[in-house]
This record gives C-alpha cells, sequence and structure tokens, in this order.
C-alpha cells in the first residue's frame, strides 16, 4: 500500500513538470533553466522569494509548489489552476479577461526596501524623471501621428502611408 501511493505521488510530480514544461512553452519563455523560472516567478511573487533548487525541483518533477505558488504560476502562464496541477478541466484560462495592466515586480520592491532611505530618494528620483521621460516620448509619438498622411493609390486599394513632416530627432 505504501508503495502505491509513493509511486503515485512520484508520478503527479513528474505530470506536474511536464504540464509545467508545456505551459512555460506555450508562454514563450525563452529559457527553462531553473534559474530564469525562478527569476520570472519571484517577480510576480509577493512571499518569500524561491530559490533555484526550488524552482530546479519543480521541472524535474521532484516537487509540486504550495498552492499559493501554483496560483502565481497559473495566473503567470496563462492556465488554470487545476490543470498546472492535477491535469484536470480546460487548459488555458481563456474565460478570464487578460488584465494587461502591469504586474508589480515583487523582486525589484523587496530589492528597493532593502535599501537605505537615502538610496530609497534616489531611486523614488529617477523613477520620477524616467517618467517624465517617458511622458514626452508618449506625447511626442501623439504628435507624429498627426503628421501621417494616408491616400489611397489609384491602382490598387491597399492604403500606402508615408509621412509627410516627421518631426526632428
Amino acid at each position: 500500500m505504501l508503495a502505491c501511493r509513493q509511486f503515485r505521488s512520484h508520478f503527479n510530480r513528474k505530470q506536474f513538470s511536464k504540464r509545467l514544461n508545456s505551459a512555460l512553452k506555450r508562454a514563450g519563455e525563452t529559457s527553462y533553466s531553473p534559474a530564469a523560472l525562478a527569476r520570472g516567478f519571484n517577480r510576480r511573487y509577493p512571499g518569500k522569494p524561491i530559490t533555484d533548487y526550488a524552482a530546479r525541483k519543480w521541472l524535474l518533477g521532484e516537487a509540486i509548489p504550495s498552492q499559493d505558488k501554483l496560483r502565481v504560476l497559473a495566473q503567470w502562464l496563462e492556465v488554470t489552476n487545476d490543470w498546472l496541477r492535477f491535469g484536470e478541466g480546460v487548459k488555458t484560462n481563456s474565460h478570464v479577461v487578460r488584465d494587461d495592466s502591469p504586474v508589480p515586480d515583487y523582486e525589484l520592491i523587496r530589492a528597493v526596501a532593502a535599501l537605505s532611505e537615502t538610496h530609497q530618494e534616489v531611486v523614488r528620483e529617477l523613477v520620477a524623471a524616467l517618467q517624465r521621460a517617458e511622458k514626452k516620448i508618449k506625447r511626442r509619438n501623439v504628435l507624429h501621428l498627426y503628421d501621417i498622411n494616408i491616400t489611397r493609390p489609384r491602382s490598387s486599394s491597399v492604403p500606402h502611408i508615408w509621412q509627410s513632416n516627421p518631426l526632428p530627432n
């Protein structure tokens, strides 16, 4: 009886590993290394970061993450919790409206929080400067859009697009 339970547990871990690797590939993750998995996961997970060794165990089917970690993995990889953990139900989370808002980078938040107050202020000023620069770039791009002419050549029904007065760099 004990041997049967151990075999089932081993089998479940291996199946989880196959599903995790499949979901990583489907999500377009280019690296399947434990370090890349840990880095990507830790950016999305607000709790204690996982180690490369823990990620390695997930990838090789030596361990299955806890439920809160499974939820983060499933959300990141756009699969359902049940499919990722058990292989049951629908694979993709297509019934859920995709939220394209930025995902907080918890790894970065933890790193900034570990800095001295003086260095945190430097980071705040840097972020504010970057936000101002991005606003200028967006404003410039919007102005640039107004400076594009769209016409239909007589010989084709495909629009021909060119810039009449591009903004100077």
